[in-house]
């Protein structure tokens, strides 16, 4: 165990055995919903894994927990196909089927959340000395947020991909502030995904500033959960900007950087093999600020696009190409600026020993004096590695 997870953790007591065996029922118990993809239950397995691995031994601390949470909420966005769908719009349908959409209706944003938490508890389980009070605040916007949504007076369901049905919320206690501003329920999620990305900048904030194990720790959840808000962006745009046509492929950056999270944690926490992965950090902030802004410009492009073009065609197939070629023609000079960018925040002895190696090779491309490249040789070094010593040693030939 590492310093940062296992700190104010020394001598606790592992989880009792009944409370165990209460918690493994449940995990396999979930298993028995029905769920509508062989991803899901992927995405199920690998959290709740991880998760009961870490609650075993550390049950105080929420990591454990908050991983069980996200497991739980993705087996509870279950199959509705087999409910009678007309009966939960009229408010008559049986309880059974009601608590069933009712879950259905909220467990995705349960998840969003408890990513959030994540990112502001991780590693040690508690709020950071220095940055709690920004955790503690979108925390709480986001279980607002969650519970607007699940006690709403009606909530939509979607089972077929191709209809909504609004169902009357029998826990409906709480007005409806969406809908007294013109939006629908499912705007209640989108915010749940713009607090969860703000809680990553947090938490990339956070690991700028820390040091030793806990930056080791850290790096890994901040390159996972980058992916993840990234490509839950990238599934949203291009699902809006295609329709359901585009769907299956928007989706499929969610897919891969799922899984990823359970897996950064354990290695993080296990610290077998915990290799340096600044550049991997660094990489995967890189790519997400170059995914937003591409994902900016494509959606503006496809809407002017439309507006100039509205006259001419009704289509939007020459607004989404005339979007995909600007992006295109965006993505290596926008990739470039911000890879310099974030690689003086993140992968800094990789920047610094870039630029070290540049500005050495372009001072004595024309250097002749052996003694003035001897000198700059060592002095470079010195700069780029900090040796307590440093020497140059040529070879002579011998005298005859």
């Amino acid at each position: 165990m590492t310093r940062g997870v296992s700190a104010g953790m020394r001598g606790e007591a592992p989880l009792p055995v009944p409370a165990r065996v209460a918690l493994l029922a449940c995990l396999v118990t979930a298993l028995a919903l029905p769920v509508p993809d062989p991803f899901t239950i992927l995405f199920f397995a690998c959290h709740a894994l991880v998760g009961f691995l870490l609650v075993l031994r550390r049950p105080r601390n929420a990591i454990g927990w908050l991983l069980i949470v996200i497991a739980l909420g993705f087996v509870g966005t279950g199959s509705l196909i087999d409910l009678d769908l007309d009966a939960l719009s009229a408010g008559a349908a049986p309880w059974p089927d009601f608590l069933r959409a009712w879950l259905s209706s909220w467990a995705g944003s349960a998840t969003f959340v408890a990513y959030l938490a994540l990112a502001v508890l991780y590693p040690t389980g508690r709020f950071d000395e220095g940055r709690g009070r920004v955790g503690k605040l979108l925390l709480g916007f986001a279980i607002v947020s969650f519970a607007a949504q699940a006690l709403a007076p009606s909530f939509s369901v979607n089972p077929e991909g191709t209809r909504s049905y609004l169902v009357p919320n029998r826990f409906g206690v709480i007005p409806d502030a969406m809908a007294a501003l013109g939006l629908t329920g499912d705007w209640w999620t989108i915010l749940t995904i713009v607090l969860l990305a703000a809680a990553v900048i947090d938490l990339v904030l956070r690991f700028r500033r820390s040091t030793g194990l806990v930056r080791v720790q850290m790096r890994w959840l901040v390159a996972s959960l980058c992916a993840i808000v990234a490509s839950v962006v990238v599934g949203l745009v291009l699902t809006v900007t295609l329709g359901p046509t585009g769907a299956d492929v928007a989706w499929i950056p969610v897919i891969v950087a799922y899984p990823t999270l359970p897996l950064a944690v354990y290695l993080a926490i296990t610290r077998h093999r915990l290799y340096e992965i600044d550049r991997i950090v660094s990489r995967s902030v890189g790519w997400a600020i170059v995914t937003g802004l591409l994902l900016v410009v494509f959606a503006a492009g496809v809407v002017s696009f439309q507006a100039i073009l509205s006259g001419i065609t009704q289509g939007q197939t020459l607004a989404v190409a005339g979007s995909t070629v600007l992006a295109f023609g965006l993505f290596q000079p926008v990739r470039r600026r911000v890879q310099r960018m974030v690689d003086r925040r993140f992968d800094r002895a990789r920047y610094d020993g870039q630029t070290t190696t540049a500005v050495f090779a372009a001072r004595v491309r024309n250097e002749v004096d052996l003694v003035t490249l001897r000198d700059d040789l060592v002095a470079t070094a010195c700069d780029a590695v900090r040796p307590t010593g440093a020497g140059l040693w040529l070879r002579t030939r011998r005298e005859a």
